[in-house]
């Protein structure tokens, strides 16, 4: 990741309790990030657990003229949200996947499967 990427993820850190000054931050630097740094601060973001920030990042990717759907992004979000218990998030990306018509390799999709599984039970021990 790049000086600015690391910049960014940060001042998206800070402002993550303001809406509106996220959403202007967004449209006046993440667009303007590489894509290289774009995408690495979104896996950086879902390695921490910071779901409010990795759904606008993810939102961001989808917009870009060199988005193209990608097994590995669903899954990395889907992975991240089951972690979290975010059951909206989750069905939204989902219905994204299925309509840019993305399929898994078995060894993609059993790693999926595995972490729905595990929140399934995580549900149902809480």
């Amino acid at each position: 990741m790049s000086k600015e990427g690391l910049i960014t993820a940060k001042e998206l850190k800070r402002l993550q309790s303001k809406l509106i000054r996220v959403d202007r931050f967004i449209s006046s630097h993440v667009s303007r990030l590489l894509k290289s740094d774009l995408v690495a601060v979104l896996a950086e973001f879902q390695r921490q657990n910071q779901v409010f920030l990795c759904v606008k990042l993810y939102e961001v990717v989808r917009r870009e003229i060199w988005y193209r759907p990608d097994m590995f992004f669903y899954r990395d979000m889907l992975m991240m949200l089951a972690r979290n218990k975010k059951v909206d998030e989750t069905k939204k990306v989902w219905e994204d996947l299925k309509k840019g018509g993305v399929l898994f390799d078995q060894h993609t999709f059993g790693d999926l499967v595995r972490a729905l599984l595990v929140y399934i039970v995580l549900i149902n021990v809480h």
